[in-house]
C-alpha cells in the first residue's frame, strides 16, 4: 500500500504520518467482466477518500486506475427484494427478468422484461399526482429506479467524518 502512496501525490495532503501504515488497507477482490482484471476494495481514512474521488483515479504500478465509492446493497436472489438473504426469504419466488412467479430467470422465455422491485413501487403509490416508476428492466439493471433509490439511502447513512 505505501507504493500507492507514494505514486499518487495527490494523497499526500491527506495522509496522517502517524499511521501512515493504517492509512490504506486491501479489504478484497472482486471479479471483473474482462478475465485478465479485478476489482480492487480498499478501506481508508474519510481524507484519503475524498482526495481519490475527487481525482477519479489511482496510480497502482504501471496502471491508472478509476476509482469509485464501493457501496454494499444487501438483495435477495429469491424475491429480488433489498435488505435480506435468500436463505431468510418467506416470500415468493420471482423471475429477474419479467417478474412472473411461474418460473426462474433461467427457464425465462418472455421478451418483455419487467422489475418486480419497480412494480411492487408503483402499487404501493398513494398520490396520483407521483409518476409511476418505468419497469421495463430487469431487477438487475443498474440503472432501475429502485436500486438507485436503495443505494442513495445508504450512501446518506454513511458518516465520512469531514
Amino acid at each position: 500500500m505505501n507504493n500507492i502512496i507514494e505514486q499518487n501525490r495527490h494523497l499526500n495532503t491527506a495522509i496522517n504520518d502517524n499511521d501512515s501504515d493504517q492509512n490504506l488497507k486491501f479489504k478484497f477482490s472482486l471479479k471483473a467482466k474482462n478475465p485478465n482484471l479485478q476489482h480492487i476494495v480498499i478501506e481508508t481514512t474519510p481524507g484519503i477518500r475524498k482526495s481519490i474521488i475527487n481525482n477519479n483515479y489511482l496510480n497502482i504500478q504501471w496502471n491508472r486506475c478509476r476509482c469509485a465509492d464501493f457501496i454494499s446493497i444487501i438483495r435477495c436472489f429469491n424475491c429480488l427484494g433489498f435488505g435480506h438473504f435468500k436463505k431468510d426469504c418467506t416470500a415468493e419466488t420471482h423471475c429477474s427478468h419479467c417478474a412472473s412467479t411461474e418460473h426462474n430467470h433461467i427457464d425465462c422465455k418472455s421478451n418483455f422484461k419487467k422489475c418486480i422491485n419497480c412494480e411492487k413501487y408503483n402499487l404501493r403509490i398513494k398520490n396520483p399526482k407521483q409518476e409511476p416508476l418505468d419497469s421495463r428492466h430487469d431487477c438487475f439493471n443498474n440503472s432501475c429506479p429502485t436500486f438507485e433509490s436503495v443505494k442513495s439511502k445508504i450512501i446518506e447513512k454513511i458518516d465520512y467524518g469531514l
